[in-house]
């Protein structure tokens, strides 16, 4: 079965799934808050940017906002984009997002994921991970090409508990650079 990117990210941009977004945005950020719509501008969202939340001091945050519409205890991670060119998936770019915002829209579930955070794990474990945890390749259909991701399939629990851990930085531990 071939997916339809853009099936699937209609679905997750529809209107009906605001209100979900919008009681996530106001439980993280408070309710002083500017949502902006979702980000339709193609530049920045290749630099993973769904929506932006501005604060009432005019902090702003770049959000990813990630739907899955099936209930999994996991979270997948993508390292490819299009196994057939060999372009990066979103964990292995270089974003301008603060945070990645990953749904699970049946059981009403959002995971607020530091995106420095998630980059710093993945530095260490993601090798590790592509070769314990199941890949996941995905036959995707945009405009009239047909492209494959591939993804690790990382259990939820696992994710969470080495982002915790990685929120410390204890330089006793690390190596000096060499200049």
């Amino acid at each position: 079965m071939t997916h339809n990117f853009h099936d699937s990210n209609e679905k997750s941009l529809d209107a009906k799934m605001f209100p979900f977004w919008e009681k996530v945005y106001f439980e993280l950020f408070g309710n002083d808050i500017e949502i902006s719509k979702t980000i339709e501008d193609l530049e920045m969202q290749k630099k993973g940017i769904d929506r932006i939340i501005t604060l009432k001091n005019g902090k702003k945050y770049l959000i990813d906002e990630k739907v899955r519409f099936t209930d999994y205890d996991d979270i997948l991670l993508e390292y490819l984009s299009a196994k057939e060119t060999g372009s990066k998936g979103w964990i292995e770019k270089d974003l301008t997002i603060d945070y990645i915002l990953y749904a699970f829209n049946n059981k009403q579930v959002c995971y607020v994921l530091d995106y420095i955070t998630l980059k710093r794990v993945w530095k260490y474990y993601g090798e590790q991970w592509k070769k314990k945890y199941k890949i996941v390749e995905a036959k995707n259909h945009f405009h009239s090409g047909i492209y494959t991701t591939v993804s690790v399939v990382i259990p939820t629990s696992v994710l969470l508990n080495v982002m915790k851990n990685a929120s410390l930085i204890d330089l006793k531990l690390i190596k000096s650079p060499v200049h």
